[in-house]
């Protein structure tokens, strides 16, 4: 199946192409990392694991990953820096990038426990539990006291397994990239381990000013805060602050991150019982096979919550599904464009409904957001301009998923389908990956993942639940009908 098809693709015209100025070496180093890479929320990494079943000679694959990061990060002199926060030109205190001191982060090169060997892996069929960031990342997801206070954009560990085998993990700063851009600097890391060269197009699009790249709202256009009231929340007495004094903090359920497979068959199988289920009315007639997924996940996910959602009179009456997209062609940037440059299409609706709608009612749903390329280029730009000309907000604050409740009603998706694969070549004697995998970090409730699909199709979805709402899952025929716990 092809990735095109599982990927969040919106719809509708491309806006016209932006030409971005193409900044030289010494100030792309230094540029501001883009609008939506100020928001304290994006402080944290993204990590990407590539799994070889076999790899060449250990010197071998050090010296081509190590060659590869430096024609790299020479061609794109940001990704071997550090994220700092200065003044700008206005005055403000912008996110940008620096040099580091020591110059740009080397490869980072371990072995694994004797206990993770590639046999193991295949076994449990890669699951977050033998993936873990403290063993295949060289930084956590969520920032930590212990780690050192300069933040590298981009850093690469090659972590060997006992009796052959390699996990290669790209971490890439979500203040400088979104999975799309992530992608992209993936792309030119593995084109560089091949030893080709950059075209002149990858470099005036990695190396262009992000300052201006989205263009913001005229100021006669009202208030851009009413344009996304979903993407407005306001701030909470005591938000941030931590315990108050005499009230005992808060006892959470345990939650983990759990993968499960959903093969090629069962996809197919969605993507038909959604389209044979579409509602009459309403003028959707396509869902892909990403909008099949993603609606089975959220009914999934809200049935096995059902029971305690509407336990009590002050349950959670209402879901919100918030689910990223890559709003790129919409604002005339090219699709390799490397910052972050996402939105969320933000869904709301009663507990019932979405357990109790048809796969297509669900689908046609998260379609019809996707069918609206002018409300989500207005929306996107109402975002920017809310960031960049009214930052500091008493008693409100933004956030790219809005109003989700993530221990009630709440699920927020991003799919990584796109994403570099298994077919991706790092120049290491022509072998590929088996897997591509979010290495586990500390569980975030309501946060699930698509990963790119396996050779045989078969898409790894990884979601974040507490033990019950698993347990739940888990039991339900309805589910396990189409999706294997992996764990």
């Amino acid at each position: 199946m092809a990735a095109s098809s599982l990927a969040a693709n919106t719809s509708g015209p491309a806006a016209p192409t932006k030409t971005l100025v193409h900044l030289d070496a010494a100030a792309a180093a230094q540029m501001d990392v883009g609008v939506f890479g100020q928001q304290a929320g994006m402080q944290i990494y993204t990590q990407i694991a590539y799994v070889f079943a076999a790899a060449p000679e250990r010197a071998a694959v050090v010296a081509t990953l190590q060659t590869g990061l430096a024609r790299l990060v020479a061609a794109f002199p940001w990704l071997g820096g550090q994220i700092v926060r200065a003044a700008g030109a206005d005055g403000r205190r912008h996110l940008h990038f620096a040099p580091l001191p020591d110059g740009p982060p080397p490869l980072v090169v371990t072995d694994a426990p004797p206990t993770m060997t590639m046999a193991a892996l295949r076994a449990a069929q890669y699951p977050f539990r033998l993936l873990d960031e403290s063993v295949v990342a060289p930084r956590r997801t969520l920032p930590s006291p212990a780690e050192p206070a300069e933040r590298p954009v981009l850093l690469v560990q090659a972590t060997f397994l006992h009796g052959g085998g390699l996990v290669l993990t790209v971490v890439g700063h979500h203040a400088a990239m979104d999975m799309a851009g992530q992608t992209a600097v993936v792309e030119w890391l593995a084109q560089a381990c091949r030893g080709e060269a950059y075209s002149a197009d990858d470099l005036a699009v990695g190396n262009g000013d992000r300052a201006g790249a989205v263009d913001l709202l005229d100021a006669g256009a009202g208030d851009p805060f009413a344009l996304i009231p979903e993407q407005v929340r306001p701030v909470e007495e005591g938000e941030g602050k931590g315990p108050q004094p005499g009230k005992a903090p808060e006892t959470r359920p345990p939650i983990t991150w759990s993968y499960f497979h959903v093969r090629q068959t069962a996809l197919e199988a969605l993507k038909d019982e959604a389209t044979r289920t579409l509602p009459k009315a309403g003028g959707v007639r396509f869902v892909s096979t990403n909008d099949a997924l993603s609606a089975f996940l959220w009914q999934s996910i809200l049935r096995a919550r059902r029971a305690r959602l509407t336990s009590t009179s002050t349950s959670s009456s209402l879901s919100t599904f918030a689910r990223a997209v890559n709003v790129r062609r919409h604002l005339g940037l090219p699709p390799n464009y490397p910052a972050l440059l996402q939105n969320m299409t933000i869904h709301t609706h009663p507990v019932a409904w979405v357990c109790d709608a048809s796969l297509g009612e669900a689908s046609a749903q998260l379609r019809a957001a996707l069918l609206q390329p002018d409300r989500l280029r207005e929306r996107t730009r109402a975002l920017a301009t809310c960031l960049e000309m009214h930052p500091d907000q008493a008693g409100r604050r933004l956030s790219f998923v809005g109003h989700v409740d993530t221990a009630a009603g709440g699920l927020m998706l991003s799919s990584w389908t796109t994403a570099p694969g298994v077919d991706t070549d790092f120049g290491l004697g022509g072998q590929r990956p088996v897997a591509v995998r979010r290495p586990q970090f500390t569980p975030v409730e309501s946060l699930a993942f698509l990963m790119p699909a396996d050779r045989d199709g078969t898409v790894a979805a990884g979601v974040s639940l507490r033990a019950a709402d698993l347990a739940n899952l888990q039991a339900d025929p309805e589910f396990t009908k189409y999706a294997q716990y992996v764990g």
